[in-house]
This record gives C-alpha cells, structure tokens and sequence, in this order.
C-alpha cells in the first residue's frame, strides 16, 4: 500500500506531519480528517517515487545524450563498446583524410584533387558511402 505525506495545521498554527498508508490521496485525506478532526488538512503527497532533476549518473556516453536498450547476442553484446570506437576512429581517419583531399582540390587550378589524392577522395567516397547511416549518427 502507498505511503502519504499529510500536512496538517492545528488552530493555534502549528504544522504536524503525519504518514499514512492508504490505498489513494483520497483515502488518506478522509482518514487525516477522521484521526485529527481539529486540524486543517494543508497538503497531501505520496512520498516516494516521481523523477527528480540530477538524479542517477551520468551516461558514459555523456550527458543528455539519450540510449536506447537492445537485445543483441551475448557474444556481440560484449563488443558492442569496442565496435563503437572503432567505427569513431574509422570515422575520424576518414575526416582527417578527406581535409587533405580538400586542400589539394582548393590548390589546384581546376578544382580538382591531384593525382597523388584522385585515388583516396574515391576511396573515401566509396567508404562513406557504406558507413552512411554509422558515419552520420556517430557525428
């Protein structure tokens, strides 16, 4: 049976609080009212539960970023963490490389990467394009 928290006020304005157990607020107004009838009914809350703002700790995936639980195999389950940052460092080596890509485009006079990155700015292409949905989510 939930616990209430009942304030009460008695006629020389002095406050009490009194738990009950009850099955509703309802109740447990009628049965304060019932047990100190000289007294004023201030307020009436359940005392446990509800979310509190700061509470529980921080996601290792950092704060506010909200996860969602899956039910993967136990042996992939374990990895996940590891796949993760993996897909992280992939993503960033194919930044790093794609800036150097980008410097050669804007070197050049026809816009084009030189010969030296022509190969790399497809292969870069072409990985993006089979990490799209990872490389975007990840960002």
């Amino acid at each position: 049976m939930p616990k209430y928290l009942v304030e009460l006020r008695d006629a020389n304005g002095e406050m009490q609080l009194v738990q009950l157990e009850q099955s509703s607020l309802e109740d447990a107004y009628n049965s304060a009212v019932e047990a100190n009838p000289d007294c004023e009914v201030v307020k009436v809350k359940h005392t446990h539960g509800g979310k509190r703002s700061g509470a529980g700790r921080v996601s290792k995936w950092g704060d506010g970023v909200k996860t969602q639980v899956y039910r993967l195999p136990p042996s992939l389950g374990e990895k996940v963490e590891d796949i993760v940052t993996e897909l992280e460092m992939v993503n960033h080596i194919l930044d790093s490389w794609q800036s150097k890509v980008d410097e050669s485009k804007s070197k050049s006079a026809n816009g084009q990467p030189s010969e030296r990155y022509k190969y790399v700015a497809q292969l870069v292409t072409d990985l993006r394009e089979a990490m799209k949905v990872t490389g975007e989510n990840l960002r």
